[in-house]
């Protein structure tokens, strides 16, 4: 699995309270960049789906804000250690 961030991928083992990720829509343009490391995101995305079964293929909103959560409390950087949608 590539990735530019940790190898050791320490967000794998993270569980996501789903509760806390509503499924209202927001509408934003997705940057020329963003679509180029799509492919390994969807790696990522896969295992995240194996361990949490409350997500959903194809990923509504909710499912889509967990794993962005889950990604940000595995990654190292300037976000909290518990990031909300709002900071990522």
């Amino acid at each position: 699995m590539r990735t530019k961030h940790d190898p050791t991928l320490k967000y794998m083992a993270n569980i996501v309270d789903f509760g806390e990720h509503s499924n209202n829509e927001i509408l934003r343009t997705v940057l020329p960049r963003t679509e180029f490391s799509y492919s390994d995101k969807l790696l990522i995305f896969d295992h995240f789906v194996k361990l949490h079964p409350l997500a959903v293929i194809p990923p509504d909103i909710r499912t889509c804000r967990a794993f962005l959560e889950w990604v940000a409390r595995g990654m190292t950087g300037r976000i909290e250690e518990t990031p909300t949608v709002e900071t990522i």
